[in-house]
């Protein structure tokens, strides 16, 4: 149970889909506990705010102590953050988990054919189909009881919540949105009973009335395929599609994919087969994912470069607040940049040389803005191309 909550508390602070997925934790812990005995008189039997099952306020805890991280999360949203919804990240995803996805940091666009992407679709769909066929047992559930004193949750956040609050005052924006959230904390504090109460209303699966998958089937198929779909329908409002993130579903969605291909076929040699495939599958992608760059800009690489010809009194032009050039400055550290009024800085500095340090893409192979235009009258001496970074030496004209 430690553990439990402890990785729920790094779970979240590590990514932000964290929390879809224990959300999901919890819609299974309800569908799945041991209901309680019937009661001859239902209205008369008061349920507690920490009267639910053991495990309801184990997962109570989780969410209390994990809320300043949620509003972190929230802070931080913004509009444009991630990729705009499109079909093939849910290609790519359900392709075994971005195996072979495309890279667009790297030029040309590193992709594999369009008949291979089908294809390895197809396959890894059929797999995960054929799951369903994993035989039905039911999930063990242990230590329903005892209860957990209350004074414990109910200390914990009110300890939660005051640091909320005190996050949200010293935030820069949002003060007011962030403040409301500090009443998260106390609202986790409702789940062993609300747990309670549907138990008492709602049947457990499995029941005789219901087809379904093996309990443990289904927690897998809500974490690597429901919580998916949901995410890519709610891109559609946030920004929210980032494959970095939607790794945290990944291993569900091998589970049920490595589970298709023991199911698939009931001989033997076929099953050998189909697992044969998969590993010939995950060994072609080897090479492939080496071809990718370990960053989107070689910003170590042009640091390295333009430091062993710099010289002192040379400037350095930047743009003013952008997070793109922002890990240039890790690699250096000691230099003159200028950021803004560039021709004001070169009137100010006749003789010195200018580096115009850049970020090219495929759709831009030279960038064009006001430090390449107040430049004009300069000399180009010297060029260095990295992975998607370029630094170019300007020159005073007539300096020898």
């Amino acid at each position: 149970e430690f553990a439990y909550v402890a990785s729920v508390v790094a779970g979240v602070l590590t990514v932000e889909f964290f929390w879809p997925l224990i959300m999901i934790h919890l819609l299974w812990t309800a569908l799945v506990l041991p209901r309680p005995e019937p009661v001859s008189n239902r209205s008369s039997h008061r349920i507690g705010l920490w009267q639910g099952a053991r495990l309801f306020q184990i997962q109570s805890l989780a969410f209390i102590l994990a809320a300043p991280a949620l509003v972190h999360a929230v802070y931080r949203a913004r509009k444009g953050a991630a990729l705009d919804p499109s079909p093939d990240f849910l290609i790519e995803y359900f392709s075994f988990g971005f195996l072979f996805a495309k890279d667009e940091f790297t030029i040309p666009q590193l992709q594999i054919g369009q008949v291979w992407v089908w294809l390895l679709l197809a396959f890894a769909l059929l797999l995960l189909t054929a799951s369903l066929k994993a035989p039905k047992r039911e999930a063990p559930i242990f230590a329903t009881t005892p209860r957990i004193p209350v004074w414990i949750p109910g200390l914990l956040a009110v300890c939660s919540a005051s640091f909320i609050f005190w996050l949200a005052s010293i935030a820069h924006r949002r003060n007011e949105a962030l403040m409301a959230m500090s009443i998260l904390p106390f609202l986790a504090l409702l789940i062993p009973a609300l747990g309670a109460v549907w138990g008492r209303f709602v049947p457990r699966l499995p029941s005789h009335t219901l087809h379904h998958p093996q309990e443990r089937a289904l927690l897998l198929w809500l974490l690597a395929v429901a919580a998916p779909l949901i995410l890519f329908a709610a891109s559609h409002f946030v920004s929210v599609l980032a494959p970095q993130a939607f790794l945290v579903f990944v291993p569900y969605l091998l589970i049920l994919c490595a589970a298709g291909a023991v199911w698939l076929f009931g001989n033997i040699r076929l099953r050998l087969a189909t697992t044969g495939l998969c590993l010939l599958v995950f060994a072609a992608s080897v090479p492939y994912a080496i071809r990718k760059p370990g960053a989107p800009n070689d910003y170590q690489g042009i640091a390295q470069a333009v430091l062993s010809e710099m010289q002192s009194g040379d400037l350095v032009f930047l743009r003013n607040r952008d997070w793109v050039d922002t890990p240039l400055f890790y690699y250096i550290n000691d230099a003159n940049f200028v950021v803004s009024e560039y021709d004001a800085s070169l009137q100010a500095n006749p003789t010195s040389r200018v580096w115009l340090i850049t970020w090219p893409h495929e759709e831009a192979f030279v960038i064009t803005d006001a430090r390449r235009e107040a430049l004009s009258d300069y000399d180009k001496t010297l060029e260095i191309e990295k992975l998607r970074a370029r630094a170019e030496l300007f020159e005073p004209e007539g300096k020898p």
